[in-house]
């Protein structure tokens, strides 16, 4: 039976020769980044979203920032109205409510926790790269969505609010652990901490741009702000949908061994390298004899699939 044991040496040198230490992976890495950025944007927002406003108390020309002291006595200061908030309890006035602040926070923070325990259940079911297509937008709706979810309007939406919160938390974080178990599977092992350790590197702009962008507080609302990361976040979905290859290594697990070449050979050939024949056949001994003859002997009529053929010893785009 198949074990990563038993082939562990020789599948490290397959990886290798399909070019892990070359374009490709440093490419994904890049996008990775970017996406790890977005991801964790609205995460360093939250205590942005909680900010009180400005206050000037009666008789004094100074700005101080609320505090919950002054809910006692609501005649004793003023609000500094802003046309365009950038915080949701500035917006929805809900400075007085220690619950519908708590909430903010708690809500994206139990959908970081659940999505990050039923991550695994996409990304092995269906695979990385359709887990990353189909929670990328729906992580950029969500994000837009804040924009028609106004304090104006005759619904109170700051518990749809919460809801998007809530979803974006799942969704988010699912993209989170699709990201890191994807890097760890096309990298050189040798290599993994340091791409770890620069895609890691996006948590942290996320939360240098987030400082950076709410202290300029006049400049944008909120909404406008969370709208400019959703657009980011779509750019970086476009490079995924038609770029990332998925991991053959998840096909290797599931001794799909016919997927595995196809997506190898798919790398391979995004790298400029050739796989051959001779390269996969120290898998033979772990496969049927009917796979191993599609594989090994029969052409593919499949344009899509990228197949090791007798004819040429190449993985070859039919």
């Amino acid at each position: 039976r198949f074990t990563m044991e038993n082939v562990g040496v020789k599948l490290e040198q397959l990886f290798l020769k399909a070019g892990q230490t070359h374009y490709y992976q440093y490419v994904i890495t890049i996008l990775f980044t970017i996406e790890f950025c977005c991801t964790h944007f609205l995460n360093y927002c939250i205590p942005y979203l909680e900010k009180f406003p400005k206050v000037v108390m009666n008789g004094s020309s100074e700005e101080i920032l609320f505090y919950y002291g002054l809910c006692k006595n609501s005649t004793n200061y003023s609000i500094k109205q802003k046309e365009r908030p950038n915080s949701i309890v500035d917006e929805f006035k809900i400075y007085c409510s220690k619950t519908k602040i708590y909430f903010l926070g708690l809500c994206y923070n139990i959908g970081k926790v659940i999505g990050s325990c039923l991550s695994y259940i996409f990304i092995d079911g269906i695979g990385r790269k359709k887990t990353f297509i189909i929670f990328m937008p729906i992580g950029v709706l969500l994000m837009c969505a804040f924009k028609f979810m106004k304090a104006s309007s005759s619904f109170n939406w700051i518990y749809g609010i919460y809801v998007d919160l809530f979803l974006s938390g799942i969704c988010n974080y699912i993209i989170v652990v699709d990201i890191l178990i994807y890097i760890c599977e096309i990298v050189q092992q040798t290599k993994i901490p340091y791409f770890v350790m620069a895609i890691a590197t996006g948590a942290s702009l996320a939360g240098l741009f987030s400082a950076i962008i709410f202290e300029v507080d006049e400049a944008l609302a909120w909404r406008d702000i969370l709208l400019i990361f959703a657009g980011v976040h779509l750019l970086v979905y476009f490079f995924f949908l038609f770029f990332l290859i998925d991991s053959p290594i998840l096909y290797l697990n599931k001794e799909q061994y016919e997927d595995f070449s196809l997506y190898l050979g798919k790398i391979a050939a995004r790298n400029g390298k050739n796989l051959t024949q001779e390269d996969f056949q120290f898998l033979a001994p772990y496969i049927n004899k009917d796979v191993r003859s599609k594989m090994f002997n029969k052409k593919s009529n499949n344009s899509d699939k990228v197949l090791i053929t007798s004819t040429n010893n190449n993985i070859t785009n039919e």
